[in-house]
């Protein structure tokens, strides 16, 4: 029969991917390894972002040096699965660094890129760099899309700015990009937390869809500040399952 070559091995990586059976990935490493071929980029790329989607974030990172190591020059894909990855090991540092890296080495960022380092910084909460992030991804003529407002506004969430929330909410509008569960929650999570209950209030009413958290998040608002007169309205227009903490 027919030898597989890197291409073939770099397929059956990405359909692993797919197929959520990131655990196959190692098998194939090794027989392609074993098998003398040359793996290439396309091959590590593909690799990463398995490893990246398949909680392996450490070898997704492991694998980046082994690919320079290799004397091969890294691509987007491959730079975007060790930005995730630091994502999701809460290492906003080492994300930015990936991506001042791509920058040095001429690699242009693509909105994903962007995308990942804001939401490595709105893991912890760090809403200024997310901001700079953005004015950045303008600058380079970037279009910013839902996931890129989503990440941001997580960031003021976590980093309690209730006030750049409105304004990243309001911009979405104006760019009539449409909002989901995630951006609802995450607007009304940073002004209940800086004890806003008027603006909760005013940005529910102007909601499609909110669903049952965005309504527990406005009647947390209006208890902590002592405006329990709006709660029937909340509980008669929210979903049935929104109850009172005290």
């Amino acid at each position: 029969g027919l030898t597989p070559d890197v291409v073939t091995y770099s397929a059956a990586v990405s359909a692993c991917e797919k197929g959520r059976r990131w655990e196959l990935t190692r098998v194939l490493m090794k027989r392609a390894k074993g098998a003398g071929l040359s793996l290439d980029v396309v091959f590590y790329s593909a690799l990463m972002s398995a490893c990246e989607k398949g909680q392996e974030s450490e070898r997704a990172l492991a694998l980046l040096e082994e690919l320079q190591r290799e004397r091969l020059e890294p691509d987007v894909f491959a730079f975007n699965a060790a930005i995730s990855a630091c994502e999701k090991r809460r290492q906003p540092e080492k994300a930015w660094a990936l991506l001042r890296e791509m920058q040095h080495r001429e690699i242009d960022p693509n909105v994903m890129s962007f995308n990942a380092v804001i939401s490595a910084c709105a893991n912890v909460g760090q809403w200024q760099p997310a901001l700079l992030l953005l004015s950045e991804l303008e600058v380079k003529l970037l279009a910013p899309s839902v996931i890129t407002y989503n990440a941001l506004l997580s960031a003021c969430d976590k980093g309690r700015n209730w006030r750049w929330a409105i304004e990243l909410y309001e911009q979405m509008g104006k760019m009539r990009l449409e909002t989901d569960s995630t951006t609802h929650n995450a607007v009304l999570g940073a002004c209940e937390k800086g004890r806003c209950w008027a603006q909760v209030l005013e940005l529910l009413r102007g909601m499609h869809g909110a669903d049952i958290t965005a309504y527990e998040l406005a009647v947390r608002a209006c208890e902590v500040g002592l405006q329990r007169q709006h709660l029937p309205e909340l509980l008669s227009v929210g979903p049935q399952q929104v109850g009172l903490t005290a």
